[in-house]
C-alpha cells in the first residue's frame, strides 16, 4: 500500500531582494490560519495562530505537528504563483526557480483572506489549502515569545504513505461499511489497529509545537527565547 517518493522537481535556488530582511524587522501581529487536507471529505482542518514572523521554514515544522505528519518527505509551498522549499542539489538539470523557505517570513507573503498551497510528500501528493484568516495586532500575547499554537481542528491525519487521498477515502469507505471486513481490517493492521480517523488530539499537537521551541528547534524573530506553554 506504500507509494514510491517522486523526486522532487528539479530546480534553481534563488536569493531574495535585499527588501525582505528590511521588511522583516516591522512590528510582529498574530496570524490566524486555517489549513485544509484538499479533497478530504468531510474535511479535516486545523486552525493555528502563529507569530507573523515566522519564516515558511518554522511555518512548514508547525504544520507537521498540527497535522500529525513525521515530516518524512519533501515539501513546497506555492504562493502568489512562486515556489518556495529547502534548498536542494540540483541533481536532474534545469527547472523552475525555488526560493529558499528559510529567507521569507510570514507577513512579508500573505495577504488577510488570500489562500496558498502546502504540499507534502510528492508520491502521495498531500496538497493542503491555507487562508490567512485574521491579523491581530502584538500585544501581551505569542508575539512576546514568538511561537504558535493550534486553536481547534477536526480528524486525524491520514496515515503517512497510504497512497494519497484516494486511496485514503477508499479505507474510509470500507471502514463506514465494514469496518471489521478484509480491507478494513488489513489497512488498519498496517497504520494500527488504534488508529480513529475522528480522532484529533489537540493537546498533544499543542505539546509537539511547544517542545520545538523550547527546544529551540525552531525559533521566531531571531531571538533565543524559551516560550511558555501556551494554549495546551
Amino acid at each position: 500500500m506504500a507509494s514510491s517518493v517522486v523526486p522532487i522537481r528539479a530546480s534553481k535556488v534563488a536569493k531574495p531582494k535585499a527588501t525582505t530582511k528590511t521588511a522583516s524587522k516591522a512590528a510582529p501581529s498574530v496570524f490566524t490560519l486555517r489549513i485544509e487536507l484538499a479533497d478530504s471529505v468531510p474535511t479535516i482542518w486545523r486552525q493555528i495562530e502563529i507569530d507573523s514572523r515566522a519564516t515558511l521554514e518554522v511555518l512548514h515544522h508547525v504544520l507537521q505537528a498540527a497535522m500529525g505528519w513525521t515530516d518524512s518527505h519533501l515539501h513546497e509551498f506555492e504562493i502568489a504563483g512562486k515556489r518556495y522549499a529547502k534548498p536542494e542539489e540540483d541533481e536532474y538539470g534545469d527547472g523552475p526557480e525555488t526560493l529558499d523557505e528559510a529567507l521569507f517570513t510570514l507577513k512579508d507573503l500573505l495577504k488577510k483572506g488570500k489562500a496558498f498551497a502546502y504540499i507534502y510528500d510528492f508520491g502521495d501528493g498531500w496538497r493542503h489549502r491555507i487562508t490567512l484568516e485574521t491579523i491581530t495586532p502584538s500585544s501581551r500575547s505569542i508575539c512576546d515569545v514568538g511561537s504558535a499554537w493550534i486553536e481547534d481542528g477536526q480528524r486525524a491525519c491520514p496515515p503517512e504513505d497510504c497512497g494519497g487521498i484516494w486511496a485514503y477515502k477508499d479505507f474510509l469507505k470500507d471502514y463506514a461499511e465494514e469496518p471489521d471486513g478484509t480491507e478494513a481490517l488489513d489497512f488498519r493492521d498496517w497504520a494500527g489497529m488504534d488508529f480513529d480517523p475522528e480522532r484529533f488530539d489537540r493537546k498533544a499537537a499543542n505539546a509537539a509545537i511547544a517542545r520545538m521551541f523550547w527546544n529551540h528547534w525552531i525559533v521566531i524573530g531571531g531571538t533565543d527565547v524559551t516560550p511558555s506553554l501556551v494554549a495546551l
